[in-house]
């Protein structure tokens, strides 16, 4: 996933992308969601009593539960861009503002 930009949901439902580097973490719906709560596109939903969850290199989301072995949840969606300039109005999650 290094250099890819992560699909996101936006609020009005449009599809948007996350700058490379970002960091997720779980909504109390437990879907997995970008630091600023969005929700990634397609969306992934952690089960109840996962006790870790990890992110492959590929974008492979698995989770840990108990002494069952690993389930797959889903793959991030992602996107690598020849020339991300023209992404001026995508979400900058580190900015925390639509830019």
């Amino acid at each position: 996933m290094k250099g890819s930009w992560a699909q996101i949901l936006m609020p009005d439902g449009q599809t948007a992308y996350a700058t490379p580097g970002w960091r997720f973490s779980m909504s109390a719906e437990g879907t997995i969601v970008t630091g600023n709560g969005l929700p990634l596109q397609p969306q992934i939903q952690v089960p109840e009593g996962a006790t870790s969850v990890s992110i492959g290199a590929d974008g492979t989301v698995t989770a840990q539960r108990g002494q069952t072995g690993l389930t797959e949840l889903g793959k991030i969606g992602a996107a690598r861009f020849v020339e991300s300039s023209f992404l001026a109005g995508t979400w900058k999650q580190s900015s925390g503002s639509n830019g």
